[in-house]
This record gives C-alpha cells, structure tokens and sequence, in this order.
C-alpha cells in the first residue's frame, strides 16, 4: 500500500478497508448459519438470523460515514479516491447479500411454522455452499486487492448459474407432477434458490469492484451468462 505524508490517511483507509472485511465476515457468517439449519428448520436460530440483519445493514452505513468523511478531511485524488469510493459500493452488494440470507431464513422460518419440510435438501446445501465460498473467497480477495482471486469469482458464477438452473428443473417437475410437495412450498423452493443464485451475482459485482480499485478499468465482460429466467422477492 502507497505511504502518505500524513500517517492518519493511511490509517483512515486501513481502516476503511478492515471495515468492509468485518462487514464481508457478518454476511459470511448469515450465510452459513443459514445453511447449516436447512436440514432441521431450527426456529431459534432462524430468527437470530433475521434479528441480525440489521446489525449488517447499521454497519454498511458506518462504512458510507466513513468514506464520506475520508473524502471530507482528505481530499484524496486518483488510486486513493477509487478505494475509498468502492468501499461504499462493495458494502452495498455484501449488506444485500445479508439481506439475501435473512429471505432464505424468512422463508425457512414460513415453512416450519407451517410444519413444512425444506425438500431437496441436498441440492440446496450443495449450491448454498458454492456460494458461501464464492464469499469466502471475495472478502479475501478483496482484504488483499487479490486480482486474481477477483477474476476466479467473477469467471466461476456461472458454475451457480447453472446450479440453479438444474435446481429449479427438479421444483418445476416436481409441480407439474403433482408429487408430495404441495404447490405454496415449491413457490418457497424457487425463490430460496434464486436466493442463492443472486448471492453469487452480488459477488460477482464486487469483484468487478476490486478489479476497478486495482486496475482502474473495467472487466471486458464477455462471460456467457446461463437462463434468463427471473423469481423476484
């Protein structure tokens, strides 16, 4: 990292930079424990998961605070103003990714109340735990402007693509066959797989972030992208 004249700007952005990683580290954590309650549909811990939402959301705004006030004071120009601009816009694509998780666990939480079982368990952890590393991964990426690291995020999303794609197949047959799942919980399925699947989207914008805070260019974005079919929440 460049020095400055002034010790405190370098500790400002330091620490602008280690605020991201601990928000990164709230929605890893949401993410995972969301996952790790799939199987059992444990209440308690579900609606701990939708309380903390708001802790990651008060925290993306520390962040803004944060960044606006390194703008105030110190006036940075060129490398400097993009990492603290792109903080700001990092934070905003993990506190949707909390939000993401806190949805999965809403909808977890319909189910059991209704004495409902989440089907397909397997399919759903597995592609859940896609995501998660493709977090993990991200918020280190990002704590050490790993560019590569980045890049690997950015090209494996469609890996999730097409993992939700062949999930939602298995849901839409499973309805139009009439089997034991009745129709109000594979509504449920399709949007906690879409759920999922935007999680890696989100990713997959932060690390166009880094790459931008890195290289001051864009991705030449020629990836092919998988379906084009939409479940909004």
């Amino acid at each position: 990292m460049q020095q400055h004249i002034s010790t405190s700007f370098d500790e400002d952005l330091n620490e602008l930079d280690s605020m991201v990683t601990t928000i990164g580290g709230m929605a890893q954590s949401q993410l995972n424990t969301v996952l790790s309650v799939m199987d059992n549909l444990d209440e308690q811990v579900l609606n701990t998961i939708i309380k903390n939402d708001k802790q990651i959301d008060q925290f993306e705004q520390k962040i803004f605070d944060k960044a606006l006030e390194i703008i105030a004071l110190r006036s940075p120009h060129a490398s400097d103003l993009r990492k603290v601009m792109i903080a700001p816009r990092v934070a905003s694509g993990i506190e949707r990714i909390g939000d993401l998780a806190r949805n999965i666990a809403k909808r977890l939480l319909t189910l059991k109340t209704n004495k409902k079982s989440l089907p397909f368990v397997d399919e759903f952890t597995t592609m859940g735990q896609d995501a998660l590393s493709t977090l993990i991964t991200i918020n280190d990426a990002f704590g050490r402007s790993d560019v590569e690291k980045a890049l690997k995020v950015w090209e494996n999303d469609i890996a999730i693509d097409e993992a939700y794609l062949r999930l939602t197949e298995i849901i839409v047959k499973t309805l139009d066959q009439g089997g034991q799942h009745d129709a109000e919980t594979m509504r449920h399925c399709l949007f906690i797989a879409k759920n999922i699947e935007r999680i890696g989207d989100h990713a997959t914008s932060i690390a166009e972030q880094i790459y931008f805070r890195v290289h001051a260019t864009q991705i030449d974005d020629n990836r092919p992208k998988q379906g084009d079919a939409e479940v909004s929440d």
